[in-house]
């Protein structure tokens, strides 16, 4: 035996401990890689939700257009109809009155279309706030994870720097 080798008990415990190091790196490896993924499905899918709400919104805002179109249009048939010839004043009042009944409808429907919306957005403002929050969350885990690794591979790299001294600097024991 060379005298500036360590011994095979020493050079074995440190090999173990190296594997040790070595296998937590590569598991906390497999643990960010498995949270990245993760957080990019949970992106994609809250990225297809927005979306989905944008377009029911949309639609909403529309069909809310929409209606306003059809009541200002049964608005001005009505007044048209109102100051047409006064021989037909008596059916132009029964015409009006069914008019305003639409137009109450109409203008019922657009509350109810409105507060639906209102509804829609407080619930996607809120749903977005605490799927923020989760993203926030899993952040700071994914940075927890990767000063860990740095850790573990800092240690890794001043155990080999010091397996290296030993294999250089120290003599070797002779029983």
């Amino acid at each position: 035996m060379s005298s500036g080798s360590p011994s095979p008990a020493a050079d074995g415990q440190h090999k173990v401990l190296v594997q040790q190091l070595r296998r937590k790196v590569l598991l906390l490896e497999q643990q960010q890689a498995d949270l990245i993924h993760t957080h990019n499905e949970e992106c994609v899918e809250l990225q297809t939700h927005v979306i989905d709400l944008r377009a029911a919104l949309e639609k909403n805002e529309a069909q809310r257009q929409h209606l306003g179109y059809e009541f200002d249009r049964q608005a001005v048939a009505s007044r048209e109809q109102i100051y047409s010839a006064a021989d037909k004043e008596a059916s132009l009042s029964q015409v009006n009155i069914a008019l305003q009944g639409q137009v109450a409808e109409l203008t019922h429907k657009i509350e109810e279309r409105e507060e639906v919306m209102q509804h829609a957005l407080k619930e996607c403002i809120a749903q977005q706030e605490k799927l923020l929050s989760e993203v926030q969350t899993k952040e700071s885990l994914l940075e927890a994870c990767e000063a860990e690794k740095k850790a573990l591979e800092q240690e890794l790299e001043l155990m080999d720097v010091q397996c290296k001294y030993q294999a250089v600097y120290v003599p070797e024991v002779v029983v």
